[in-house]
């Protein structure tokens, strides 16, 4: 905890942070929404109103209108360790694009996109 705040990291590489009852600096660039943290293991998911930074250089950031949480993300839940808590979980949806990084090429604001992990798109598998 720094500051009043926790800090943690989306799957996607986004930083989070939470306000867990103190409050949070107002920015003109705050993106407030809504995630499924896990605190540990044990804990069960916990719907909370994160703070999201811009998209990084090589980031787009999505308005998901679905997502999923499969096997992969409750076993990385499992073993996740607790020092490195809270954690956003979660790699898999559909939705807008909304923003994008200074490198992104692919896509570009309004496109309707499919997420899974991140690829080099240089292996054949």
């Amino acid at each position: 905890m720094r500051d009043g705040r926790l800090t943690g990291r989306l799957v996607s590489g986004y930083r989070v942070r939470r306000s867990d009852g103190h409050r949070i600096e107002e920015r003109e660039s705050e993106l407030k929404i809504k995630a499924a943290l896990s605190n540990c293991a044990a804990a069960p998911f916990e719907i909370t109103e994160v703070e999201l930074d811009e998209p990084r250089a090589d980031e787009v950031l999505v308005r998901l209108t679905a997502a999923g949480v499969c096997h992969t993300d409750l076993t990385m839940k499992a073993v996740w360790p607790a020092e490195l808590s809270p954690v956003v979980l979660g790699h898999e949806g559909a939705g807008v694009v909304e923003a994008i990084g200074a490198q992104v090429t692919g896509v570009r604001p309004g496109d309707h996109v499919l997420l899974s992990y991140r690829s080099c798109r240089s292996c054949a598998e």
